[in-house]
């Protein structure tokens, strides 16, 4: 996937029009503007899991409904923000579309998520109402306590994340192709510029080129109709040797459960 380069870039995949200043590790840095790489145009009638959300109305981050009050997105999407400027969109195939809008009422972001390395790179945020669903509004499905895809597998990441690293953000909802790599593999891709745990899944492709990016952070990582990961980071995006890395649902299924049943009950 990510090849060589001379100048490191870890990268959250976030977009927003405001984020919080956190120093990074071995002179990696944020970058805030996004699109999915080597992807195509889709639809949220495709994707009816998929929302936008959003600080002070702009776009800064994907998720996806698990639950109508309910939202999974990546830790790094709020940590350090308050509920006050936050919303999510969903229904929506474009990024500033005006679908269903819901504000949070309060969001918990993993005890262990760790914003210079992205260990636990996961939060669930919970919404004022819920949304109604409908054919463009579903929550998805997610995997089972310590179930991981096998490598090789082929999974899909959809996001309003940039077409190329530092590149232009799209309109409309994109979607690509990836295939499972495993953590071995991945954690030698990565050596010793960020540690990759088993609550990390890696995704991408040998040749590169396909890839999320920055303005994904947050999104899904499906295969099927069940989800496997949460956008979570990445050095450059769609560099060969370097995948996408993604916070592990399998591994993490007992914090996300835990926390559903604690805010939500039987809602």
């Amino acid at each position: 996937m990510r090849g060589k380069y001379s100048c490191l870039l870890l990268i959250p995949f976030t977009l927003g029009a405001t984020i919080p200043h956190i120093p990074l590790p071995n002179g990696l840095i944020p970058v805030l503007d996004g699109r999915i790489v080597g992807g195509s145009d889709t639809s949220v009638e495709k994707f009816p899991h998929q929302v936008s959300l959003r600080s002070f109305d702009y776009h800064r981050c994907g998720g996806s409904i698990i639950r109508a009050k309910a939202i999974l997105t990546a830790g790094h999407c709020v940590s350090g923000y308050t509920t006050t400027y936050l919303s999510v969109v969903a229904g929506s195939s474009f990024r500033d579309g005006q679908g269903p809008k819901d504000t949070i009422k309060n969001f918990v972001v993993h005890e262990g998520f760790d914003p210079f390395k992205y260990y636990d790179d996961v939060a669930i945020l919970f919404l004022n109402i819920g949304f109604e669903f409908n054919d463009v509004i579903q929550p998805i499905s997610m995997a089972k306590l310590n179930e991981v895809p096998p490598a090789g597998t082929k999974a899909y990441v959809t996001g309003w994340g940039v077409l190329k690293e530092s590149g232009s953000q799209p309109e409309v909802l994109q979607v690509v192709a990836v295939s499972i790599v495993t953590n071995s593999d991945c954690a030698e891709a990565y050596g010793d510029k960020n540690n990759v745990t088993e609550h990390m899944l890696c995704a991408g492709e040998p040749f590169g080129g396909r890839d999320a990016c920055q303005g994904d952070s947050g999104g899904p990582l499906i295969i099927g109709s069940k989800q496997y990961g949460v956008v979570s980071w990445g050095i450059g995006c769609a560099r060969s040797e370097y995948p996408g890395v993604y916070a592990n649902i399998g591994t993490l299924r007992d914090w996300i459960d835990q926390r559903l049943d604690e805010f939500l009950g039987k809602e």
